[in-house]
């Protein structure tokens, strides 16, 4: 995994706002086969071929409250509304906080997104489209 570019990639999906296909396959081609959101305060950690990425947190980002009680339904509709509405990253989040999500996890070669409260039970799985 490339760190320089995975910083790179980051910053600048987030200034001209791109979508999630074309961040997801700029991600894959710098050499990262995973990484893991924390809801609440949106910490992201990259991995690839044994090297790991901690992407910082932004200062103006809220912390956002995770529900103790998990929603399933309700993961579905948060990211149906924002797929739809491109709604704000940063309300996406409240919005999964909301149904009970405390992290997600993006699995690039089996193109899925598990989000979780972290019970193994407790979890919405998503494809990522070709």
């Amino acid at each position: 995994m490339n760190v320089e570019d995975v910083k790179r990639i980051t910053l600048q999906s987030k200034q001209e706002k791109w979508s999630y296909p074309k961040t997801f396959q700029a991600l894959v081609e710098a050499g990262v086969t995973s990484y893991r959101t924390e809801v609440a305060n949106h910490r992201t950690t990259y991995s690839g071929n044994g090297v790991d990425y901690i992407e910082e947190i932004l200062p103006s980002f809220t912390r956002v409250e995770v529900s103790t009680i998990f929603h399933k339904d309700a993961v579905k509709y948060a990211l149906e509304h924002h797929q739809k509405f491109n709604t704000p990253y940063e309300n996406f989040l409240k919005d999964i906080a909301s149904a009970g999500v405390s992290y997600y996890l993006v699995d690039m070669a089996n193109r899925v997104i598990t989000y979780t409260s972290g019970k193994a039970d407790e979890t919405y799985i998503q494809s990522i489209p070709k």
